[in-house]
Formats: C-alpha cells, structure tokens, sequence
C-alpha cells in the first residue's frame, strides 16, 4: 500500500429513472401512512441499529529535531498526560477519534501545529502520524500521516525526514540485505532485522525484532544547519520496538507495494 492520508472518499448515488423514483416515493407514502396503524395493533416493536466498530490506534512519533517536547491535545484532553514527547519518542493511543478532530501539538502554552483528520477507514487501522521539521522556510513543522490496512505480515513505513544528502537504508536479517526505498510501504516475515543507515562517511543501525502482523515506522531523523546548536546527527528510529517477536525465517522476503509520500 502506498502512504495514505487520513481521508476517505464518498459516492453519493441518485436514482436516474423517473419510473424507480415514483414507486419508491408511492412505498415511502404508504410505510408513513400505515406505520402508526401496525404500532398500535402492535406488530411493530422497537430495535436498535447495530453500531460497527472498528479498531483504530493512533500511533505519534516526535521526528522533530529539537530539545523542545510535544503535548499532543485533542480538544480539552491532553493525550500524552504529564509526559511529552520528546525528540525520538513515540506515545499509542487508541482513544476514539473522528474526521473533523484536531490534534493540537503544544510546546507549553503554545500551538506550534494542528493536524486535521479529514477522514478514517471503515475497518481495523493502525494511524501513524509524524511530526517533523519542515523544509519550507515559511512554516517550522509539518505533518506525514499514513493508514496501515491489516496484513497478515508484518508492515514497514520508510521515511526521510532529513534534510541533508542522500543515504542508503537497508534491511537485513544478518545474511543478505535489502535495499529500502523512502516514502514505500514494504512487508516482511516475521523476525529480527537490522536497519542500516550507510554512505561514506556514516553507519548507523537499528535492530528490532518484527512481529506477525505489526505495523512499525523506520524513520531517518536528524537535521543539518549551520548556526550552533542546532544540528542532530542522522540516527534511525523504529517503532514500536518488539522484544518478544519469533525468530528469523531463512533469508529475508520483502513485498513491497506501490508507494507515495503525502505531507501534511
């Protein structure tokens, strides 16, 4: 699956033939006209609709390179309580949300952003949203969400939220590696892997052990500039981290899906 905003399309369908439109209105006509009449002979009884739900936890990850923190804040409830998000930190939650909300991210009394949802599947989902220093001169921070759909393998989003050269990512489960290209969506078998990070002047790595089923984020984070104090050196984020997951299958089986960043 590609990276996948928050938003769903509708259809709304008409009827077109003008016969199919007089007789549904002629049986509109006669079930309001003998409604009351079957309530009180009593053949109609009460019922309630049965309402589906779905599953959905809401997954935020702070990419933003800064010693500043993030309160995440849905109307008047503070989402991650008394502790923040600080850089390199990831908070779960699985309270209900709706299109229409928004997520204030807070650095003490101030909205630094506001993220929108403009729309939620209608099924299980895991909703990844990260938080990210923006390129563009003109705003301080952005927004990249996807939905990860249920997969019977485990799930990898790959992300680039670094503004300096280009790298390699790789993933290997100690024999061969793979190559991982940013902005995809890639499955893989259940087991303990590395995420390298490489080009000629660095190495980094990140182990995690995915499990069946599991939606994570690998996410190249840091930030290059030129005043003091304000660089972070490129590192790799994985979440969540699994420690209970079985071990490697022989080789590794990557399938990866057709892909798409989308920026918020």
């Amino acid at each position: 699956d590609r990276l996948n905003p928050w938003q769903v399309p509708y259809t709304l369908k008409t009827l077109q033939d003008s016969g199919r439109s007089q007789l549904v209105l002629m049986m509109l006509w006669l079930w309001t006209a003998l409604t009351p009449l079957l309530a009180s002979a009593g053949f109609m009884r009460s019922h309630h609709m049965l309402k589906v739900e779905f599953h959905q936890e809401l997954r935020v990850c702070n990419a933003f390179a800064s010693e500043a923190t993030f309160d995440v804040v849905k109307g008047s409830d503070t989402l991650t309580g008394s502790e923040p998000l600080k850089y390199m930190q990831c908070q779960s939650f699985t309270k209900e949300f709706k299109a229409g909300d928004n997520l204030e991210f807070k650095q003490g009394n101030k909205t630094a952003g506001v993220f929108t949802v403009e729309g939620l599947p209608q099924h299980d989902a895991i909703l990844m949203l990260l938080v990210h220093k923006s390129q563009d001169p003109g705003q301080s921070l952005s927004f990249m969400s996807h939905v990860f759909a249920p997969s019977e393998t485990a799930q990898i989003a790959v992300i680039d939220t670094y503004n300096g050269a280009p790298v390699n990512m790789s993933i290997t489960d100690g024999g061969s590696a793979e190559a991982l290209v940013f902005g995809t969506v890639t499955g893989i078998n259940p087991g303990a892997y590395d995420i390298l990070l490489e080009s000629k002047a660095l190495r980094e790595s990140s182990h995690f052990e995915a499990k069946k089923q599991e939606c994570y984020i690998v996410v190249r984070t840091g930030w290059s500039c030129q005043g003091e104090n304000c660089s972070y050196p490129q590192q790799v984020l994985v979440y969540p981290q699994e420690s209970n997951a079985r071990t490697a299958l022989a080789g590794i089986s990557v399938f990866v899906f057709s892909l798409f960043t989308c920026f918020w």
